[in-house]
């Protein structure tokens, strides 16, 4: 994890799940930047990333369906 997201990560909850906020600027490449993270990333806001990154992922499923 960088050291920018560390200073933005909270605790993590009983699961191990830690929310991270971070300044990643463009949707598209703020979308990059959480795909990088793999499968264990969740964005939970804003909606708008929330969205680009949907939309990333369906795409990539769609191509190696």
């Amino acid at each position: 994890m960088s050291r920018s997201a560390r200073r933005g990560a909270g605790e993590a909850d009983v699961v191990g799940r830690t929310e991270v906020g971070l300044d990643l600027g463009e949707l598209p490449v703020a979308a990059s930047g959480i795909l990088r993270l793999g499968l264990e990333a969740e964005v939970l806001g804003p909606p708008g990333l929330r969205a680009e990154v949907a939309r990333s992922v369906t795409g990539l499923a769609q191509r190696y369906a």
